[in-house]
């Protein structure tokens, strides 16, 4: 509808570079020092870094935006929104969408607010170690993943949409996203996007934490998800940091080699039995 047309605001640049999903992205057009600003919105809200450059600014626009509306923030290199920005649409249907750069982008709308928010760090950083690899492997197997760790701590207090770059490469993939429990050291599967034709996968969180994406070429549920973690690995030391412990072997791997051990032990009874007879025959013929 013309109320949402994409407006440019002539500021921010283009051909920033992202750094892990903190926002401090770089280019030789794009000036990044922390002052957010709106780059884009609905028909009759202001736009752009001359008229909207700081939250106060942000949050008067916000305030007497009609319903239903979007608000584009160039985060310009931050990465934290505060708690007077997210109340300013708390209730209402308005969409902020929060770029950090060309690669991390958080929607939130209004409608969707379970509790007073607080400031929020929306920092994404991508391929922590906070889980174990032992872990991801089990799961993870052969195909591609992408760990993220979501910078602010516990409960948002609202939905909030994550659109992350998986890449262009990737489309038509499958990004299923996994949450790692800490307390239970498991991995437990949560959704599955597919990549679309610009490399994004989206995602909703009601609570930051650590996460792992994995890449195949079809969609999980938590029927498939669960089977196929049972089929992969059994319980085994997955402690974060053990550089010892046992490795997991699937019960259908165990058993394979239980069948080739006893064909071997088979095979070598047959030959140590064979022989003799063998030579006592060329005897007989000498």
């Amino acid at each position: 509808s013309s109320n949402t047309a994409k407006r440019t605001a002539g500021a921010g640049g283009s051909g920033s570079v992202s750094d892990n999903g903190d926002g401090d992205s770089t280019g030789s057009d794009t000036i990044r020092d922390g002052v957010p600003f709106i780059e884009d919105a609905t028909e009759g809200i202001l736009i752009g870094r001359d008229s909207t450059s700081g939250w106060e600014r942000i949050e008067g626009e916000v305030s007497k935006a009609a319903q239903p509306s979007q608000v584009h923030v160039d985060m310009n290199g931050g990465t934290v929104v505060p708690a007077a920005a997210l109340k300013e649409c708390r209730d209402r249907d308005i969409t902020y969408y929060f770029r950090l750069n060309d690669d991390i982008t958080w929607a939130v709308n209004g409608l969707s607010f379970t509790a007073d928010p607080a400031d929020t760090d929306f920092r994404v950083r991508t391929d922590t170690r906070n889980i174990p690899s032992k872990l991801i492997n089990e799961v993870a197997d052969v195909y591609p993943h992408t760990n993220l760790t979501i910078e602010h701590d516990g409960d948002f207090g609202f939905t909030a949409i994550l659109s992350v770059n998986m890449g262009k490469e990737n489309e038509g993939m499958y990004a299923n996203l996994y949450y790692f429990n800490e307390a239970d050291n498991s991995l437990e599967f949560v959704d599955s996007r597919e990549v679309d034709g610009s490399g994004r996968a989206s995602f909703e969180f009601l609570h930051a934490s650590d996460y792992t994406v994995i890449l195949r070429g079809d969609a999980l549920t938590d029927k498939s998800a669960a089977a196929l973690t049972e089929e992969s690995f059994d319980s085994g030391d997955t402690t974060p940091g053990s550089s010892g412990g046992p490795v997991n072997v699937s019960r259908k791997t165990g058993n394979l080699w239980l069948i080739v051990v006893s064909i071997i032990s088979f095979l070598l009874c047959g030959l140590i039995l064979f022989m003799p007879d063998k030579k006592r025959r060329r005897g007989y013929a000498a």
